[in-house]
């Protein structure tokens, strides 16, 4: 199934497509030509499709390992505190 990658982003994604010449602007990519750099980018948007998509299904799990310490060590502080 042919899925337009446009479909798979949020409603509030803000379209900021890769252009040939920002992708060039890479160390390393800039002898792309237009051709190979569109090919890059769609490449580019379809792996960034598969990661949202997967990462939505991913649980993730917080866990809250905080706790209160008590940094001043004289007793007659903590009752009066209490």
């Amino acid at each position: 199934m042919n899925t337009p990658i446009n479909a798979n982003k949020p409603d509030n994604a803000i379209d900021k497509s890769l252009t040939a010449a920002q992708l060039r602007s890479f160390p390393g990519c800039d002898h792309y030509s237009d051709t190979e750099a569109a090919e890059i980018i769609q490449s580019l948007e379809k792996l960034s499709a598969i990661c949202y998509e997967q990462l939505g299904k991913l649980k993730i799990h917080s866990i809250d390992n905080q706790y209160v310490v008590s940094l001043n060590s004289h007793q007659h502080t903590k009752t009066k505190a209490a």
